[in-house]
């Protein structure tokens, strides 16, 4: 059972790779568990998984997933995500501040959440 983070594009996504007794193969089978693109994610869903028994490990091999996880990490992954709905916000009251500038009283109510926007 290990964790391989794999390159696709531009971004790394980790992966825990791990065998199975398979009956019906009388055999081994590895599966695949997709586990996130982003550090902090991929930390949460290997806690999900171990927590939830779907795989069986003791703590010390789930201790040795963990720091393996945070240790093959690329540093695209270490980095925290934008605020994608912030700068979407700010987008959408800049669209309105323009189509709304003949109209000082809505141009001065915009301006206001644009500069609390910056603000914090």
């Amino acid at each position: 059972m290990n964790v391989v983070w794999k390159w696709q594009g531009a971004r790394a996504y980790a992966y825990l790779n791990h065998c199975q007794y398979d009956r019906g193969r009388k055999g081994p089978r590895t599966e695949t568990t997709y586990l996130g693109c982003r550090l902090d994610e991929a930390e949460r869903k290997l806690g999900r998984i171990l927590a939830s028994g779907r795989i069986l490990v003791s703590g010390r091999e789930a201790q040795r997933l963990i720091e393996e996880l945070r240790k093959k990490a690329p540093e695209a992954a270490r980095r925290p995500r934008p605020d994608r709905a912030k700068e979407s916000v700010k987008r959408n009251l800049e669209r309105l501040r323009e189509r709304y500038k003949a109209r000082p009283d809505l141009t001065a109510a915009l301006d206001a959440a644009l500069d609390k926007l910056k603000e914090g």
